[in-house]
Order: structure tokens, then C-alpha cells, then sequence
């Protein structure tokens, strides 16, 4: 079983939720972005904004990717990844967004249990720590920001980002076990403490896309929690209801219904939990502790999903 030493948070979609409001949002943002390239490159192709809308819906739907979608408009690799980037921080979701005093609560709960924790995220910085304070989160240390050119990072997913962030609170974790021994130095204290040594596993990502964050993070050799907000088990079981009604996803999804579980394992380094609220429920598991305040601890699941 991995220690839980340092944990690493993506920022959209994990420490908030994306709302259809926001998405809607984005993808408009996304849209007009899109359509201002094209009319310049090909101006008669494009020049009908729902023709564009279409087409991208569709890409969109498929590929799961902002960037991806950018692509199948032949817009080169680069500047599709720049465009995306500068489309989604340049939406306007902060407006949408409140002070989430349950998130400050898991973040103070973090700090209880020493547990240090930082921010990989491929937010432009002013934009993520815009994001942040409507959360009502002062600042999080970030531990990756790779960046390609003065002004775009590069976009999850990546490997090299990921190796970045590992090395960072690799960093971060040395610095506190240095402290350490300064303080027992400077006070007299004879402790015989274990030589530094690093391990990839005790560092929990914790995100919500399974192909851009949660795979990279395993292949770099951390440990991973996905949050899942979605409709579907292991949180919601469904109840049964008219076949008619499974004809259409609005329908199918409201036969299902949620359940007791607040996490779920399924593989020995990797947990699902219900919502990011859930993580300080997790986090006590995994350390064994026996006060886990409000919420009740639940037997660890090794049936695989």
C-alpha cells in the first residue's frame, strides 16, 4: 500500500464542477475562436457560423478534445493547441463560480493531517488564479507550469508535465524533511530519522479525465484518484424503469440513483471517489487513522469495475 505524502490536484472539472452552463460557455468561447481563424484562412468555406458549429459539435463529440477538434478544421497541430488554450482561458466561467466552503474545509482538513498538496493545471496563471479566488482559495503552489512559447502551457496529457510535477513536489518534500532535521538540530532533539528517499507511488493525483490526466499520471508512476461525478456505478445503482423511457439518455439517466459509496478502489493504487469532497474521507482511510470525522470509513472494494 502507497503512503499518501503529497497530493496533486488538476484544477477544472476536479476542484469544480463543469456545469452544461460552463460547458455551454466554453464551447461557445471555442466556436468563435475557431470561426475567426477560418474566415481568415478560408473565408467562402466558412462563412456561415452554425455551418462551423455543426461540423465541431460533431468532431467535438467524437474526439473528446478541444484540440483534437481543432485539427479535423486542418489547422496544424501547434496552433490548434494554441488556439484551444487561449479559447478556454479567455471564457468567461468565473461568473459562474462561487466561494465553495466545503473545498476550503477539504483543504484545511489536508493541512490537519500534514498532508502537503499543490496544482497541476494547464491554466494561463492569472486566469487559474482567477478561478481560484472565486473558489475562495487565496493561492495553490503549482507544481507544474511547462510552458511552450512566453504564454501557453502545455496542455494535460503530456508526459513531461507530469514527470515535471513529480519533480517538483519531490522538491517540496525534501524541503519539509530538511526543515525537519534543521529544527532537531537547533533544539537539541535526538531523533535517528530514515535517510530522504523518494518514492512516485506516495504522490496521489487526483483529477477527472481518464485520458488526459488519470493514464499519464500512472504511466509516470503515481498514484491516482479519479473523481466521477458522472451518472453510472460505482456511485449511482440503477433502478428499474419503463424500457420506453431507456430510448432517451435524459430518461435513462434519472433511473439512476446514488448510493451510500463515497470511494471505490479499483486497482491497489487507484480509487474513484464520488466528488472531490470525498477525498479527505479517502485520504483518512489510507493513512488508517480512526477519527474520520462526520463520515463513516468504508471497507476497501477489490472487486475490479
Amino acid at each position: 500500500m502507497s503512503r499518501v505524502e503529497h497530493i496533486v490536484f488538476d484544477l477544472d472539472g476536479t476542484l469544480y464542477e463543469q456545469t452544461p452552463v460552463i460547458l455551454g460557455v466554453i464551447y461557445d468561447k471555442m466556436l468563435t475562436t475557431l470561426a475567426d481563424y477560418l474566415r481568415i484562412k478560408e473565408p467562402g468555406k466558412w462563412s456561415k457560423l452554425s455551418k462551423i458549429g455543426d461540423a465541431y459539435l460533431e468532431y467535438y463529440g467524437q474526439l473528446k478534445s478541444h484540440t483534437e477538434a481543432f485539427k479535423m478544421f486542418k489547422v496544424p497541430d501547434e496552433e490548434a493547441k494554441r488556439l484551444a488554450t487561449q479559447a478556454f482561458n479567455e471564457a468567461d466561467i468565473e461568473r459562474y463560480l462561487g466561494q465553495d466552503n466545503k473545498l476550503l474545509a477539504l483543504l484545511d482538513r489536508l493541512d490537519n493531517r500534514n498532508v502537503p498538496y499543490g496544482l497541476y493545471t494547464g491554466r494561463w496563471k492569472e486566469t487559474g488564479d482567477d478561478v481560484l479566488k472565486k473558489l475562495g482559495i487565496p493561492s495553490l503552489k503549482r507544481l507544474a507550469w511547462a510552458e511552450f512559447g512566453d504564454k501557453y502551457p502545455k496542455s494535460m496529457g503530456t508526459t513531461e508535465g507530469f514527470k515535471q510535477s513529480l519533480w517538483n513536489a519531490n522538491g517540496q518534500l525534501r524541503d519539509r524533511y530538511e526543515k525537519k532535521l534543521k529544527h532537531d538540530r537547533e533544539n537539541g532533539i535526538k531523533i535517528r530519522r530514515k535517510p530522504y528517499s523518494f518514492n512516485p507511488k506516495n504522490v496521489w493525483y487526483v483529477g477527472d479525465r481518464e485520458d488526459m490526466e488519470i493514464k499519464p499520471a500512472l504511466k509516470v508512476g503515481m498514484s491516482v484518484v479519479r473523481v466521477c461525478r458522472e451518472f453510472g456505478p460505482p456511485f449511482y445503482d440503477k433502478v428499474a424503469s419503463d424500457p420506453a423511457d431507456n430510448s432517451d439518455p435524459r430518461e435513462e439517466q434519472k433511473s439512476w440513483k446514488p448510493n451510500h459509496l463515497l470511494f471505490q478502489r479499483k486497482e491497489p493504487d487507484h480509487y474513484l471517489i464520488r466528488d472531490i469532497y470525498s477525498l479527505g474521507v479517502l485520504v483518512d482511510h489510507l493513512l488508517d487513522l480512526k477519527d474520520s470525522g462526520p463520515y463513516k470509513l468504508l471497507p476497501k472494494s477489490d472487486k475490479k469495475l
